[in-house]
């Protein structure tokens, strides 16, 4: 039960850094994709409770399916979004884990030692 992954520690995923860089504009894309899926979700949610109670035409069958398959496919790029986060912040950690490597070697004076053989 511990492996799932709704019920692992929220922030951490073994072997991975705490912190990435990753493009904005992916994290943008995160924020529309969820704004899109709460209004979808306040619709339909809207329509099953307010339908019955106030009186209007419910949505029908046909379009409530649509809307739950609309969900499904932001799901699925949200998914597509992730991996590419995950993987540009897990290339950007070893490039930096390389850069501080690096500043420490010539700080130590090792570097031009380690060139030399």
């Amino acid at each position: 039960m511990n492996e799932y992954p709704l019920s692992e520690r929220r922030w951490r995923v073994p072997g991975m850094e705490e912190f990435g860089t990753v493009a904005m504009a992916r994290v943008h894309d995160v924020e529309r994709t969820r704004h899109a899926i709460e209004t979808i979700v306040r619709v339909v949610g809207n329509d099953a409770s307010e339908s019955t109670a106030g009186g209007s035409q419910s949505l029908d069958r046909w379009t409530v399916i649509s809307l739950l398959g609309g969900v499904e496919s932001l799901c699925d790029y949200l998914g597509y979004v992730t991996e590419a986060m995950l993987e540009q912040a897990d290339h950007a950690s070893v490039s930096e884990r390389k850069r501080v490597w690096r500043r420490r070697l010539l700080a130590n004076g090792l570097l031009d030692e380690l060139r030399a053989t």
